[in-house]
């Protein structure tokens, strides 16, 4: 099944909203009531015109940013977590593992910017 030009356009408002509100709960049902869309319709469209689930984008953009922030800051990770809408940061810690192999501490310590002497 193809995807129509217009529902295509939906699919990037959606993946533009996920990439700069990481902070927000938005959830499969937000955006099919936003949108007037179907679920089941979002999710293959999405996944066809993205090539990933939305809730596997929302992982990913989550785990770039902490990857980032764990590179780059030294805030902590439960700040983090909660940065990037995680409740706490055992949860954070989990899906992060998952997503990376590596806990965010070990990550950070193994890419985090090194301290100027």
């Amino acid at each position: 099944m193809s995807v129509s030009d217009d529902d295509k356009a939906i699919y990037f408002l959606i993946k533009h909203e996920l990439d700069t509100n990481l902070d927000a709960e938005l959830t499969l049902l937000f955006f099919a009531k936003k949108y007037r869309i179907d679920k089941h319709k979002m999710t293959n469209g999405f996944l066809q015109t993205i090539g990933y689930t939305i809730g596997d984008y929302r992982v990913m953009t989550r785990m770039e940013a902490a990857k980032k922030l764990l590179r780059e800051t030294r805030t902590s990770i439960a700040d983090i977590a909660y940065s990037i809408n995680y409740a706490n940061a055992r949860s954070f810690a989990k899906e992060f593992k998952k997503f990376t192999g590596s806990t965010p501490a070990a990550y950070r310590k193994q890419f985090g910017a090194k301290p100027k002497k």
